[in-house]
């Protein structure tokens, strides 16, 4: 296995997130944000590095039903989705939810 030549990415435009909505995010609407990285570079931040809860996304809705999050973004290489809960309280620090890793070239 000689690796993955980075000049031969193919590279992919994201344009939204949908994520199903369960039963604890219709009882309760969760504040969310993600951040997309290429290659280890972050390449979108939804909440724009900042912690309060006014640039966090809103997670929730009827059970059963897709939440969408719209984004234009190109990605390419190793890419790294890491999706964030923050509390509502100030000043708390947000906390890892899960995160999704893929990488272009493979399919």
């Amino acid at each position: 296995y000689a690796g993955i030549d980075p000049y031969s990415y193919r590279k992919m435009v994201m344009r939204q997130i949908s994520l199903p909505v369960g039963t604890m995010q219709a009882t309760k609407e969760w504040l969310v944000s993600f951040t997309i990285c290429c290659n280890r570079s972050v390449m979108f931040d939804s909440s724009h590095d900042k912690q309060s809860s006014d640039t966090v996304l809103v997670y929730g809705g009827e059970e059963g039903h897709q939440c969408t999050f719209d984004l234009d973004t190109v990605v390419w290489g190793d890419v790294r989705i890491d999706f964030y809960v923050h509390s509502k309280r100030p000043g708390k620090a947000r906390k890892l939810l899960f995160f999704c890793v893929f990488n272009t070239q493979f399919y």
